[in-house]
């Protein structure tokens, strides 16, 4: 599941993060999705603890074919 990539820090949004930190040239872009990486976590970690599942949006996610 999610929350366990979450708590290895696998994620899609601790990766990012870490991704971010590779690229100096975004300037305050990175601050600005670095927050909202971070704001999702906390979301997810709350929504967890609420419901014991993934939130909808993690559950039904899947790749667009262009």
């Amino acid at each position: 599941s999610f929350d366990m990539k979450l708590q290895n820090k696998i994620d899609r949004y601790n990766l990012v993060i870490d991704a971010l930190k590779y690229l100096p040239n975004l300037g305050n872009k990175t601050s600005a999705l670095i927050e909202e990486c971070k704001d999702k976590l906390i979301e997810h970690k709350l929504y967890i603890s609420s419901y014991g599942q993934d939130m909808e949006e993690i559950r039904n996610w899947h790749w667009e074919k262009y």
